[in-house]
């Protein structure tokens, strides 16, 4: 058991704090750059290529594997683009959950990982560069953008 003494205990940073809006703005800014170096790492484009590449062929087994995969990626994106400062795609993010959220029959699965994969795709193209770099965000002149 490890004791806390008061002094401890009533002063959680033990020293003093900066709340001038400089100091927050450049906080804001790192921990946006850090949300967003979260990767959509390169298995998702490998992914991606592997669907929408008409001379590869898939098993069942690959094609619930890759639909899982880019469920996976969607949230990811999703938080990464929220907590980022990026503009939100409410459009399109609302057709990739939706292309998500559908359980197709077996007989229509390898239709819906090609649509589910272009429809990831489409938002990628928002806001990632061609080097796979989340588009840069500047913060407004008046402030911080909630």
């Amino acid at each position: 058991m490890v004791a806390v003494t008061d002094v401890a205990a009533h002063s959680p940073l033990g020293q003093r704090f900066a709340t001038d809006d400089a100091t927050l703005d450049t906080l804001l800014t790192s921990l946006r750059r850090s949300v967003r170096s979260e990767p959509i790492g390169d298995h998702v484009y490998d992914a991606l290529n592997a669907v929408l590449d008409e001379d590869v062929h898939l098993s069942p087994a690959d094609v619930d594997s890759l639909a899982e995969e880019f469920r996976q990626a969607a949230v990811l994106l999703a938080r990464v683009v929220r907590h980022s400062g990026l503009p939100f795609p409410t459009d399109e993010m609302r057709r990739l959950f939706a292309v998500s959220d559908e359980l197709p029959s077996p007989s229509h699965a390898r239709g819906h990982v090609v649509r589910l994969a272009t429809t990831l795709l489409d938002v990628l193209d928002l806001v990632v560069d061609d080097t796979g770099t989340p588009l840069p965000y500047t913060l407004p002149p008046n402030g911080i953008r909630r």
